[in-house]
């Protein structure tokens, strides 16, 4: 078994190599490797782990500073002030992908591009809509993941697990003692 330094960033780190492998394998035989579809699957390893992990360290770094630095930006339909960083926008496309906020654009029998979209509420008409292509989907996920590599330095050992067991065993000595 491998010894992991920070667990999500070895994840991401296995998903991007699945990813390209599937890249790889769907130019081989596009019919049955479906890149788009595991770009998508990956948004799991890419984006929203690392997200949730890493939320308070992801950089405010402005959109107009990203752009300077090479980073697609989705062009946005809908609550573009809702997105003033790359916290910003790594929260709002992780939760797009995490409540099916998305929507595939096709042109040619390919998928091209997805729609994202946020609402406040469910039955309230979205409050941030934007679209980015494929290929600025791919370059997103991997320069974020280059971010979470920057970010991600302490050793990983089972601390979410034993944080969780230890808030466990406390709410269960606070229960019995009250009884």
């Amino acid at each position: 078994m491998a010894e992991y330094g920070v667990t999500v960033r070895h994840f991401a780190d296995r998903t991007l190599k699945n990813l390209k492998t599937i890249e790889r394998l769907s130019k081989e035989a596009p019919k049955e490797n479906f890149e788009v579809t595991q770009l998508v699957n990956s948004a799991i390893g890419l984006l929203m782990f690392p997200q949730q992990e890493f939320f308070e360290m992801i950089p405010m770094t402005d959109l107009a500073a990203l752009k300077k630095q090479g980073w697609p930006i989705p062009k946005f339909e809908f609550g573009e002030e809702r997105t003033r960083n790359l916290r910003d926008l790594t929260k709002n496309m992780r939760n797009s992908f995490a409540h099916f906020n998305i929507d595939f654009k096709p042109e040619k029998g390919k998928i091209v591009g997805l729609y994202l979209w946020n609402r406040p509420e469910e039955k309230q008409p979205p409050n941030w809509v934007c679209y980015i292509s494929i290929e600025d989907l791919r370059l997103l996920f991997e320069k974020f993941v280059a971010i979470v590599h920057k970010i991600s330095s302490a050793p990983y050992a089972e601390s979410g697990i034993k944080q969780v067991r230890s808030e466990f065993r406390r709410a269960n000595s606070q229960m019995s003692t009250r009884t």
